[in-house]
This record gives structure tokens, C-alpha cells and sequence, in this order.
């Protein structure tokens, strides 16, 4: 059996149910395969995942904003749309963790923060990333 589809969409092209909607036809692939229990594979995605205070945040979204405008196959969608359907984790610890326990409820294990979206001070990306480490994946343990 083959699974239909583009499996190399950027998530920010995909809806959290579709990429849901894929993973459930993987795990059902691998079932009919023979392959036993896909629920213990390791499963991973990537996203854009930023931990910031307000002044940080605002360079971020704004640094999101043109990732998104210049991209040459990502749907171009507002700021406000990318939160809101959880296609990036943007805000506070709380924030992001959120979005992460959703992809985790999807089936994902691993993750892969992409945390400099571009044009962003290397002390705005590496503070970023100490508290993603430091404040997040904590509650991953």
C-alpha cells in the first residue's frame, strides 16, 4: 500500500489536522504492512518554536512575517492565522508547551525547534533557545 500526498510540505503549508490525517494513514500503512505497533516509533517534526518576552516576541513575529512573505511554496498566511492554528509556537513557556502537548497528542516524540526564522540578533535567537530548553522541554521529561 501507498500513501497519497506530499510528504515534504513545509508545516507551515499544512494544518495540524492534516499533518494528523497523515500520520494516521502512516500508522495504518505500517499496521498493513506487517510491521506491528507504530504507536512506539519515533516520530518527529520540526517547527518554528520561540520562547520571548515582549520585545523579543515582537522581532520574532516580525521576522515569522518575512519568513512567510519570501518563501516560494509556503501558503501565505498572516501572523495571527499561523498561531492560531498552532503552526508555529510563538510566546511564553506556557504558550509553547501547549502547542507542543497538540503534536504530541497527533503522535510526535521528537522535535526539531527551529528557532531563528531569520534577520534576528544572535543574542535574541540564543536566548530563545536557553529558555526553550530551560523552560519548556522540562515538561517533556
Amino acid at each position: 500500500t501507498r500513501l497519497q500526498g506530499d510528504w515534504s510540505s513545509d508545516v507551515c503549508s499544512s494544518d495540524l489536522d492534516e499533518v494528523a490525517a497523515t500520520v494516521a494513514a502512516f500508522k495504518a500503512v505500517y499496521r498493513e504492512a506487517g510491521h506491528g505497533d507504530p504507536d512506539g516509533l519515533p516520530l518527529g517534526f520540526a517547527l518554528r518554536a520561540f520562547v520571548a518576552d515582549d520585545r523579543a516576541a515582537a522581532a520574532a513575529r516580525e521576522a515569522m512575517e518575512r519568513y512567510v512573505r519570501t518563501r516560494r511554496y509556503a501558503r501565505q498566511r498572516p501572523y495571527e492565522e499561523l498561531v492560531a492554528r498552532d503552526l508555529i509556537a510563538f510566546g511564553s513557556p506556557d504558550d509553547v508547551v501547549a502547542v507542543l502537548r497538540r503534536y504530541e497528542a497527533v503522535g510526535f516524540r521528537l522535535l526539531l525547534a527551529l528557532v531563528n526564522v531569520g534577520g534576528l540578533e544572535a543574542k535574541t535567537v540564543l536566548d530563545a533557545m536557553e529558555r526553550l530548553a530551560r523552560e519548556v522541554m522540562p515538561a517533556f521529561a
